[in-house]
């Protein structure tokens, strides 16, 4: 934590962060057809929002979602930041900075994100409790659990509530529940339990179903190799195999998802389906155990990076998407403008010492 309390180094991230989060704003709302979705619904209420809470991130991508990238690493580094100043003046711009993509997601209704950022600082909290504060380590007793379970609960309610509104459901409906022709009647929660359902079992069915397709030709590109695809500039030729692939024909709508072992059987067979979780596993094993040996900063983030791609294997494989590798690759830049600022730092004495001398 000692490294983001140096003012030179917040000031380069400083900048950093408003470049990517100007973009962010350029890419997903100056050019969304809607704007702001919640502004849009309440002015409103018959509008459709559609897919535009993803607008940005497959339609309508322009070059600020590159370097929007960024962002992601940004605001658990803030938030440490935060942390390490608190008490002082400036660390409440920190906590804006924090909270400012959130804020913004939400008004996106875009529930990935607002997620993702949630699961992020409260990972980075305990952390820094466990290894900067020990004395306030989380210690599970069960009035915690209870109480930390109430509070994933809340999150996954108000969550599935910006479901409804962008699906345009009835308040008094089950909303989810009906539209997967759950039978459940949990009302308010009916929406919620169909949800949680949806995205956790309806997943391994579309794999069964993507299982029974009598596959012709070649997939390469479709599954855990799409990063090289990317990175070579081949992704066009990636999407039309997954075109081909035709998936929609067979998922259960309108659960689109399917576990990391669909397309890696698609792409690589049966041989992929048993090599591919290995070496997955030793990768984010070996991040994990960087950090608990060397906990920094840099490996915390590092960790943070890849942690949408381990926690939601049930239903995607965020490994075969190519930002977070650019995002690990901004975090070792990270670590050489950090060292390169220690660098300098211990020069400057000698240098001034010597010249002193000579004169």
């Amino acid at each position: 934590m000692e490294e983001l309390r140096r003012p030179s180094l917040l000031l380069a991230l400083a900048a950093i962060y408003v470049v990517s989060f100007v973009a962010y704003l350029y890419n997903e709302f100056y050019t969304n057809p809607v704007g702001i979705p919640v502004i849009a619904y309440l002015r409103d209420p018959s509008t459709l929002l559609g897919n535009y809470h993803r607008w940005g991130k497959e339609e309508g991508r322009t070059f600020g979602l590159y370097l929007s990238l960024p962002l992601q690493v940004l605001i658990p580094l803030w938030y440490v930041a935060y942390r390490a100043n608190r008490g002082r003046a400036r660390a409440h711009w920190y906590l804006v900075f924090v909270l400012a993509y959130p804020v913004m997601s939400l008004l996106k209704l875009s529930r990935s994100d607002v997620l993702a950022v949630a699961i992020s600082i409260g990972l980075t909290e305990h952390y820094i409790r466990l290894y900067a504060e020990p004395a306030r380590a989380f210690r599970f007793t069960p009035a915690r659990l209870a109480r930390y379970g109430g509070m994933a609960v809340l999150l996954i309610v108000a969550l599935n509530s910006l479901l409804l509104v962008r699906a345009g459901f009835n308040a008094g409906g089950r909303g989810f529940a009906d539209l997967i022709g759950l039978r459940i009647d949990a009302v308010p929660l009916s929406s919620t339990i169909g949800e949680i359902y949806g995205y956790v079992a309806m997943p391994f069915e579309n794999f069964a179903n993507v299982l029974r397709l009598d596959l012709h030709g070649s997939f390469i590109g479709v599954g855990p190799l799409r990063p090289f695809f990317s990175l070579l500039g081949q992704s066009g030729l990636a999407e039309a195999r997954m075109d081909h692939l035709d998936l929609d024909a067979v998922l259960l709508f309108p659960i689109n998802t399917y576990t990391f072992l669909t397309l890696t059987y698609v792409e690589l067979g049966i041989a992929g389906v048993i090599i591919v979780p290995f070496c997955y596993g030793l990768f984010i094993g070996a991040l994990y155990r960087q950090f608990r040996n060397r906990p920094t900063v840099a490996s915390l983030s590092l960790y943070l990076v890849f942690l949408p791609c381990w926690l939601w294997m049930f239903a995607t494989n965020g490994f075969s998407v190519l930002s977070f590798y650019l995002n690990a690759a901004f975090i070792l830049a990270f670590v050489i403008i950090v060292r390169g600022l220690h660098l300098i730092t211990r020069r400057a004495p000698a240098f001034t010492g010597a010249r002193r001398y000579a004169t």
